[in-house]
């Protein structure tokens, strides 16, 4: 019931109406072929070359007072291209053993109760039982100095599922196409017992992978387990508390009576 009911809502969200349908949003000249914001995934304007990311994300960049480059292990902070309750999601770059782009999640200062960290291990072990080209994979995890607990995942420039299949005007084929390698993902986690439950066209990027658009379903912070536990901390929903997304969440997981 659960599972079926939101596929039906993200598939609903995901195939365009036959009217009224929202048209490609209007973008102005780019750079180099998918060429993409590492904040919002927005392509790139080449009018200055002064920047890296689209003049939304400077701008607001500009008003954050959040320090841009920080060092956590072999990891220098970038900018931050997601926030949640409690954590924060980085670019980053690792400088050893290897170079290269990734995204690292930690814990917002002062949020490290043990409900709190207790979830973030839950999403971090996760994350490790899961093996799929469709699911965000972990690479790496740590301690910070000042003891906050982080994860490192491959970095996906990709768009929100649905903003990419407005872009890019895909038909209706199309798009169930890519909806069925999210449903393959899917399947994959609840084999390992993983329930996501807060699948919802952002936590479905879309990127290129050699050239084919590939789905990457990210943020397992809320994820339940039905076979084993994600953490060795006692870990439980209060009665009363909401956890996901409203709009998409199935009727149980909106019924506030019930316990976690």
């Amino acid at each position: 019931m659960s599972i079926a009911f939101i596929v039906i809502l993200l598939a609903a969200r995901l195939i365009p109406r036959q009217t009224g349908q929202r048209k490609p949003r209007v973008r102005f000249a780019t750079m180099a072929a998918n060429e993409q914001c590492p904040r919002c995934g927005a392509e790139l304007v080449s009018a200055t070359g002064l920047t890296s990311v689209c003049p939304a994300c400077a701008f607001g960049l500009g008003l954050d007072s959040t320090p841009t480059s920080q060092i956590v292990g072999p990891y220098r902070l970038l900018n931050i291209i997601g926030e949640g309750g409690m954590g924060e999601v980085w670019r980053a770059e690792q400088t050893e053993p290897v170079r290269r782009v990734v995204a690292l999640k930690l814990i917002k200062p002062g949020m490290d109760s043990q409900q709190i960290i207790a979830r973030f291990e839950a999403e971090r072990q996760a994350l490790t039982m899961m093996d799929h080209p469709c699911v965000s994979g972990i690479l790496d995890a740590g301690t910070t100095d000042d003891g906050r607990p982080f994860f490192v995942m491959e970095f996906v420039a990709g768009l929100p599922i649905t903003e990419h299949c407005d872009r890019d005007a895909l038909t209706t084929s199309d798009r169930i196409e890519l909806f069925l390698k999210v449903c393959d993902g899917v399947q994959h986690a609840h084999q390992r017992g993983i329930i996501h439950r807060d699948l919802k066209p952002s936590n479905v990027l879309v990127a290129l992978r050699d050239g084919v658009p590939t789905p990457k379903i990210i943020d397992f912070g809320v994820a339940k387990a039905t076979a084993a536990r994600l953490s060795e901390s006692t870990m439980f929903t209060e009665v009363g508390s909401l956890i996901g997304t409203p709009e998409y969440m199935s009727p149980e997981q909106a019924d506030l009576t019930l316990q976690d």
